[in-house]
């Protein structure tokens, strides 16, 4: 199991940084991160759709554990 930090810039400021972990790689943590940051950000918003897939760019995933 792998323990990743999760970071982005749209995150509100009490959740810049976050964490995910995994039994997969580093790609599958990456996707599984931009997930995690969409359902914070439409939990967090207006109710509308936020797409894990376009928030990949500005996704930062450290692994540290």
């Amino acid at each position: 199991m792998a323990t990743y930090t999760v970071a982005h810039p749209d995150l509100p400021a009490d959740l810049k940084e976050t964490t995910i972990s995994t039994l997969s790689g580093h790609d599958v943590a990456r996707s599984l991160a931009a997930v995690h940051v969409a359902g914070i950000l439409w939990r967090r918003g207006d109710g509308t759709a936020v797409h894990a897939a376009d928030l990949l760019p500005g996704i930062t995933i450290t692994e540290v554990a």
